[in-house]
């Protein structure tokens, strides 16, 4: 009996934990660090760290929204993200002189949709996502000219069960309602007081 209740909450406890959200403030990486793979479960290209108030970079009035670290990415090229778990979410604050475009892709490169953001020089900006099954991010400014932005405070939320970062998951993984998961609870509760009194019968 023991055993079988431990059980019932392990699964409660990993349903809850599965849907959880994660936010990278970039706080860990030294200045001028070319990012890659250094943060757990995500790969960068074209993406540096950075000390936002550093004078010797010249990044006046590109802000970090918390701590000193952001990312900002090569001057010709586009910043990408790819997820090794399949995402049902993502937000992040920026900073750019011209208007930032996010854009998500699934596990198949298949277009999920994206979201573009106003020039916000000076100050520091949050953009979001609610999509389900996100492999993989682009940000691009979209001038065709050199140019630089900021992030900072990226925030991602992992599918629920049925997501083990195969895209062949139902939906990609949707993220159970904290009300589907007290019921669950509940129900395994009922459960466990029903094997009770039979083994006390």
């Amino acid at each position: 009996m023991k055993k079988f209740s431990l059980l019932c909450f392990v699964f409660v406890a990993a349903a809850f934990r599965s849907a959880g959200a994660t936010t990278l403030d970039f706080e860990q990486l030294g200045d001028l660090t070319q990012v890659t793979t250094q943060y757990a479960g995500l790969t960068f290209t074209n993406a540096l760290q950075l000390t936002a108030d550093n004078p010797d970079h010249d990044f006046f009035n590109f802000p970090a929204h918390s701590g000193q670290g952001v990312i900002t990415n090569d001057p010709n090229e586009d910043l990408g993200i790819v997820f090794d778990v399949l995402q049902d979410g993502i937000s992040f604050y920026y900073t750019d002189f011209f208007d930032l475009t996010v854009t998500a892709y699934d596990a198949s490169d298949n277009l999920l949709g994206s979201v573009t953001g106003a020039g916000n020089i000076g100050s520091s900006s949050l953009l979001s996502l609610n999509l389900t099954g996100i492999s993989k991010l682009l940000f691009s400014d979209g001038t065709g000219i050199p140019d630089q932005f900021i992030l900072d405070d990226l925030t991602y939320t992992t599918g629920g069960p049925g997501n083990p970062g195969d895209p062949g998951g139902p939906g990609g993984g949707v993220v159970p309602e904290p009300g589907s998961l007290v019921l669950l609870g509940t129900g395994l509760a009922g459960v466990v007081e029903m094997a009770r009194r039979r083994v006390r019968a």
